[in-house]
């Protein structure tokens, strides 16, 4: 009877070794990280925030998920600001003031540099060149 104990037991336990290292590579290989970035789009450029901290350049890792959550001032949403990312294929026009609902845009940084946003739907809009130039960039590092 003891020897049938000791083999149950190992079994239970050489399972629940092949188990936990599953675990593990799952782990191993999982998605990777997402930086999120509240951005505000306005005259007076583009202003982000992470975790409710002013940032000047926000700055990723190669491979990062990156997810922009966009807006605009009530007063400006007529002007179509926008963000354009050129090297991650990013054209997009923000028309919303609400924060609850945001303009979310998405790109995974897989290549390192300083990228340049800017704003291409605003010259391109109803406002044209006459529109002041708002600037920023991405890090990749």
């Amino acid at each position: 009877m003891k020897k049938y104990t000791v083999l149950l037991i190992a079994s239970i336990l050489i399972i629940s070794g092949c188990v936990s290292s599953q675990t593990a590579t799952k782990n191993q290989t999982s998605e990777p990280p997402v930086k999120e970035f509240k951005m505000k789009v306005d005259h007076a450029g583009y202003t982000f925030y992470s975790n409710n901290m002013f940032i000047l350049t926000p700055t990723v890792n190669l491979g990062d998920k990156v997810k922009l959550l966009a807006t605009t001032l009530v007063a400006e949403i007529e002007h179509s600001h926008g963000i354009s990312l050129d090297e991650f294929n990013v054209n997009e026009v923000v028309l919303t003031a609400n924060e609850n609902e945001p303009k979310i845009i998405e790109l995974t940084a897989n290549k390192t540099g300083k990228f340049r946003i800017y704003c291409g739907p605003c010259s391109k809009g109803s406002f044209g060149n006459d529109h002041p130039e708002l600037e920023a960039f991405l890090l990749v590092k």
